[in-house]
């Protein structure tokens, strides 16, 4: 059942991928990104346990039962985002319909990814300590992301496929600098394919966009597992480290990477600790069938709603991000006290409601996905910006497969607001700044 299930996931996957390239589909990628980010937790994870040449630490029948219901809760998201979320298009479309110049795309473009490295870079390692601050902070990848796909729009509309090419080869950084700030790179490969998939929306001819985002996939797996490897020593040794001795550490990274091979026992057991969450899935499955808990009807969702609350008005509030006390009460498992685990939606989902939440939930997730992803993509389509970055950034902060409900609602909501706040001190200069360009005067005075 499990290779089944492993054909079908890919074979929507590369479906998914197909439906994007069309340039007469309304979606600007998010879906698709979705989908991927899942079998980074999920599916290849699977995988290895197919392996007949694998020495894994995590039992197959609890990956295959957890794999089996994160299937059906995907295919869940996939058919409210495909198919329901459509019916809102008239709505969303209706409140889009004027269009804006493009001559601001660029402006609009820098101004974001400076305005998202600010907070990655200032913000965040200076304020970090403040938990309301830290959250807005954290928005700020998600800020850069929506600045580079927009550079990346507009160099596929001007056919600069030379600087499209070099701005996807610039995110080869990206998981050094994540690394030296977040200490999370599977974070940033997560990233660095949120980019691929939204270029290869836009991106002819499409033999091109699929090699390099082939190589650039496997060059951020390899990586990725190069730091899992490490993972221990090196988040002791960044933690002892300034800023820009966490830079040097992270460089010296790269000199010892490690190609991704199926074959290297150390890293299929690398990936299998890290990234195979069907294991804590099945584990909660086997507990809850077993007596060991009680469905929780709920309460982490209210969790996540309490969430919202700043610490600054609620100081005393008993909601945190990370879900080390909770996973070991859904699973039935005993974790360290330093371990963070990410429960992701399925997981959660389940522990609250049995199998008809996973299903019911994640068809929520995905028509509220789907109805952003559509709408990014007709207000990019309308160069209505910053209507695109709101929606963007926003169905960005619903790509976590890992994360808590507490994590995602106080993303998804920080991320509303930053960009809320962006738009606002941006998007007045921005316009006024393209009125002034030569460019537009030039354009004008030919009309």
């Amino acid at each position: 059942m499990t290779e089944a299930i492993l054909v079908i996931w890919l074979a929507a996957l590369v479906w998914e991928m197909g439906f994007i390239t069309s340039r007469e589909q309304p979606t600007a990628g998010l879906l698709a990104m979705c989908i991927a980010i899942f079998a980074l937790s999920h599916w290849f994870g699977a995988l290895l346990h197919l392996f007949p040449w694998g020495e894994l630490e995590t039992s197959d029948d609890r990956t295959d039962r957890g794999f089996a219901l994160t299937a059906i809760g995907v295919l869940s998201l996939w058919i409210g985002a495909r198919f329901i979320a459509p019916l809102a298009d008239t709505a969303v479309h209706r409140e889009i319909s004027r269009s804006g110049s493009p001559e601001v795309l660029k402006i609009f473009a820098k101004r974001y990814a400076i305005v998202g490295l600010v907070l990655i870079g200032i913000v965040f390692p200076v304020l970090g300590g403040l938990p309301t601050v830290a959250a807005l902070a954290s928005s700020g990848m998600y800020i850069v992301l929506a600045g580079i796909c927009l550079y990346a729009w507009e160099y596929a509309r001007a056919m600069e496929n030379r600087k499209l090419l070099a701005l996807l080869a610039s995110l080869l950084v990206v998981p050094i600098v994540t690394l030296a700030l977040t200490e999370n790179v599977i974070r940033a490969v997560a990233a660095i394919m949120l980019v691929l998939v939204f270029t290869a929306r836009i991106y002819r001819p499409r033999w091109q966009a699929a090699i390099a985002m082939l190589i650039l996939v496997y060059a951020g797996l390899s990586f990725g597992v190069t730091y899992l490897q490490q993972r221990g020593e090196l988040r002791e040794l960044l933690r002892e480290e300034e800023v820009a001795g966490k830079f040097l550490r992270s460089i010296e990274m790269v000199t010892e990477y490690e190609f991704l091979s199926p074959v290297n026992q150390d890293q299929l057991r690398s990936i299998d600790a890290r990234m195979n969450q069907n294991w804590l899935v099945g584990a909660a499955i086997e507990n809850y069938s077993d007596g060991g808990a009680e469905f929780l009807h709920g309460e982490t969702l209210y969790m996540a709603l309490a969430a919202l609350v700043p610490r600054a008005i609620w100081p005393d509030k008993d909601v945190f991000a990370g879900g080390m006390n909770l996973a070991g009460e859904m699973t039935g498992l005993n974790f360290a006290e330093s371990t963070s685990v990410g429960m992701g939606p399925v997981l959660e989902l389940y522990a609250n409601f049995g199998e008809i939440g996973v299903i019911l939930g994640m068809l929520l997730i995905g028509i509220l996905l789907g109805v952003l992803d559509r709408g990014a993509y007709w207000a990019l389509k309308e160069a209505r910006f910053s209507i695109f970055c709101l929606y963007f950034v926003m169905g960005l902060g619903l790509l976590r497969a890992e994360g808590s409900f507490v994590e995602t609602s106080v993303t998804f909501v920080s991320n509303w607001f930053i960009v809320w706040v962006v738009n606002k001190f941006i998007f007045r200069t921005t316009v006024r700044a393209a009125g002034n360009s030569p460019h537009l005067k030039r354009r004008d005075a030919t009309a």
